[in-house]
């Protein structure tokens, strides 16, 4: 992931490393790495010399937020937060099964307290990765940015959202009604949100696979993050 000037607008992130192991115990759920501006505005800063003591702080009896973001380095830092990252920043799962976040990258976790949560609203003046845009239909030349990709719009064949099947959680992995201009309309993608056993918004779309962090009730979260019936 690329970030523009992301170290300007919170002061306790000043590190540029993040290890990130995949859980400090298999109640915690480790989401991604992501932008440090996605942090919630006014979080709780805690002490914890790890990412296994931040987590566990973060999720402790005594303080219970759902969310964890540590940030490692010579000056790590650790906050958390009852709201989960703003929606418009991509979380990303280290490239190739690697355990350790980017530089200037935040560590997300659900932790085992989790057991509900807020949305972090959209912040203003940003525009969010996706976004549709209507063509006349003799007009049929995309241009979405890079790694934007232009899929179909349902009901409506002159028009086509640009989206990044691997964080679109509506369209996860792919282009859920087929690529725009393409004869086919088969596709393998997945819409998130529409899962079995998965609470409303328990879910996120991650390098094009669907992860599961919370469950309806009568389900319970398995290690691959999907929901099964108890």
């Amino acid at each position: 992931m690329s970030f523009k000037s992301i170290i300007i607008a919170l002061p306790f992130l000043l590190a540029v490393s993040a290890s990130s192991p995949s859980s400090s115990t298999e109640h915690n759920i480790f989401l991604g790495c992501t932008d440090p501006l996605a942090t919630p505005i006014r979080p709780l800063k805690v002490n914890a010399d790890s990412v296994s003591s931040c987590v566990e702080s973060c999720g402790s009896s005594a303080i219970k937020n759902t969310f964890a973001y540590w940030l490692g380095g010579e000056e790590s830092s650790c906050v958390c937060s009852t709201v989960g990252p703003a929606e418009e920043y991509d979380i990303a799962f280290p490239r190739d099964g690697e355990s350790s976040c980017d530089d200037h990258e935040v560590a997300v976790f659900v932790t085992k307290s989790g057991h509900s949560f807020q949305h972090q609203p959209k912040r203003s003046g940003r525009s969010s990765s996706k976004f549709k845009r209507s063509l006349p239909p003799i007009e049929r030349d995309t241009s979405c940015p890079e790694p934007l990709t232009a899929c179909n719009v349902e009901g409506d064949s002159s028009s086509y959202q640009c989206i990044d099947p691997q964080f679109a959680l509506n369209s996860c992995g792919g282009c859920i009604h087929g690529e725009f201009g393409s004869t086919s309309v088969a596709s393998s993608a997945v819409d998130c949100s529409k899962l079995e056993g998965v609470a409303e918004g328990g879910v996120i779309c991650s390098a094009g696979r669907c992860k599961a962090y919370r469950c309806s009730d009568g389900y319970q979260l398995s290690s691959a993050n999907t929901c099964v019936k108890k």
